[in-house]
């Protein structure tokens, strides 16, 4: 009883929400970048300060983070986030936060799912919602090896009992931070490709999320190009909600293009472009701000997607600590340029 009357407010909150984003007109997408303030080595050294001076200096709006919390959703780093929303609400940029699935678990019964993901929002929102009025919901849990068999494509490719576990969980824990934050809008994301299939089967399945979150990166925009595929047309008919692309960055076939930078820059802002042109999409976040040379299992790629890369006298350098707001040893790279460029 409990579940079905907790759905029902959450899905009233859904529509007034829906309602309302209908009358707003955005002229122009939203600019973010997404980076790993709480837990990545490269941030953890820079310090929040500089970070956000850098994001500052490119006129982006909003910064996206991962946030690892209890399951009653105290955050696990809430001395570094509380440093970081606050710092960035003085800064006049907004915090996404991306929320780990804490204490979800495909085993767990449908009502036990709920319960758990609802005891996650309402202690987050109830804690940090006066900083936020986003909050993305678990991170590409599409490609979840105990949920998807295949390509995850076709709507066959995900099992139906593992799905509603899942739905299940998203749905409380969208309500639960609706009940505490009525403000709140919510985002589901997916590993991109064609994985709309996946958000469509959990909107059929009762998650009453807001927005669609979408990660897309160049090697999967050169397959739909070869399948004569438009995502940024297909994304707003299909999933019939605000798309938001919440990680996107060129990712090159090999690591062997002495032009990368300039590539990166190309393609990313041809994206970009693209998207100010596609009805429905709303918010673009770079992957990410900056460079991880300490990556671990990474690829050089990934750990050169940074905006910004370390430099001390010309020569990259290795993570290492530093304080305060100094900027001066991060030099912005050739997609930050071209990003300051069409401000």
């Amino acid at each position: 009883m409990i579940y079905k009357v907790h759905s029902l407010l959450c899905m009233l909150l859904f529509v007034t929400n829906s309602l309302f984003a209908q009358t707003v007109a955005n002229s122009r997408i939203t600019l973010g970048v997404t980076g790993h303030p709480l837990n990545q080595k490269a941030y953890l050294n820079s310090g929040v300060d500089a970070q956000l001076n850098l994001i500052k200096s490119l006129d982006l709006k909003y910064y996206r983070v991962d946030v690892n919390t209890s399951p009653d959703g105290i955050a696990l780093d809430h001395y570094k986030l509380s440093e970081l929303v606050q710092k960035a609400k003085k800064a006049n940029i907004s915090v996404l936060p991306m929320l780990y699935l804490t204490g979800f678990k495909f085993s767990l019964s449908n009502e036990d799912a709920y319960a758990t993901g609802f005891k996650l929002g309402a202690g987050f929102g109830k804690k940090y919602g006066a900083y936020f009025d986003y909050y993305e919901l678990g991170n590409e849990m599409d490609v979840h090896k105990e949920l998807v068999r295949n390509s995850g494509s076709d709507y066959a490719d995900y099992l139906a009992p593992q799905m509603k576990t899942l739905a299940s969980f998203l749905e409380g824990l969208n309500c639960g931070l609706k009940e505490s934050d009525p403000g709140a809008k919510t985002i589901v994301n997916c590993a991109g490709w064609f994985h709309f299939v996946y958000l469509e089967t959990l909107q059929k399945l009762g998650v009453h999320y807001d927005i669609a979150g979408y990660h897309w990166y160049s090697y999967m925009d050169d397959y739909a190009k070869t399948v004569k595929v438009d995502i940024l047309k297909v994304l707003p008919a299909r999933l019939k909600k605000d798309i938001w692309f919440t990680e996107v960055n060129y990712s090159p076939r090999n690591n062997k293009d002495k032009n990368l930078e300039k590539t990166r820059r190309t393609w990313v802002l041809n994206f970009i472009s693209r998207c100010r042109s596609a009805p429905g999409i709303k918010a673009v976040f770079i992957y990410e701000l900056l460079d991880q040379p300490d990556l671990q299992n990474s690829s050089m790629s990934e750990k050169t997607f940074g905006l910004f890369s370390r430099e001390i006298n010309g020569i990259r350098s290795r993570s290492r600590s530093s304080s305060g707001s100094n900027t001066s040893e991060w030099r912005k790279k050739e997609l930050a340029k071209g990003l300051s460029s069409i401000r």
